[in-house]
């Protein structure tokens, strides 16, 4: 993972865990054996019975936010939006949890597991992400999809 991308990015920390705050997320990945560059666009929705849920697009530019192509490796945009990153960036686990509604099946978090952390992020009409070194308990919501390194 390369970075966490939006506009606004609000930040607070609380102890050693870092809580941000987004209205729509952008995450920007680099595939490790191809070195291909994408992106998943993030943002909150609501059913119409209240229940918060997570869109994601999987996308090849860092649309909506403004950028600039460029020709660097492992960077072929330059976004201009607030921005996160974390010193570990390498994926070992992910973990997507959520219900069943009319047949369909939706997302209310995903939990990123990187080397000495986790990075959970929460639905809601402004998403949560949460970075911690606890390992996340997930009890009230089933377990969708898992993907190991």
């Amino acid at each position: 993972m390369l970075g966490m991308f939006s506009n606004p990015l609000h930040i607070n920390q609380i102890s050693k865990d870092l809580s941000l705050y987004s209205n729509e997320l952008l995450l920007k990945f680099c595939k490790q054996k191809s070195h291909k560059l994408h992106y998943w666009r993030i943002i909150g929705a609501e059913y119409p019975d209240g229940d918060d849920f997570l869109a994601l697009f999987e996308q090849k530019d860092p649309y909506p936010f403004e950028y600039e192509l460029t020709e660097e490796p492992n960077q072929d945009h330059i976004i201009a939006c607030s921005s996160f990153s974390t010193e570990h960036n390498l994926i070992t686990k992910v973990h997507g949890y959520g219900f069943s509604k009319n047949s369909g099946e939706y997302l209310s978090s995903i939990v990123l597991e990187v080397e000495h952390m986790y990075i959970m992020i929460y639905a809601g009409q402004v998403l949560q992400i949460k970075v911690t070194e606890q390992e996340p308990r997930m009890l009230n919501d089933d377990l969708l999809f898992s993907s190991l390194n």
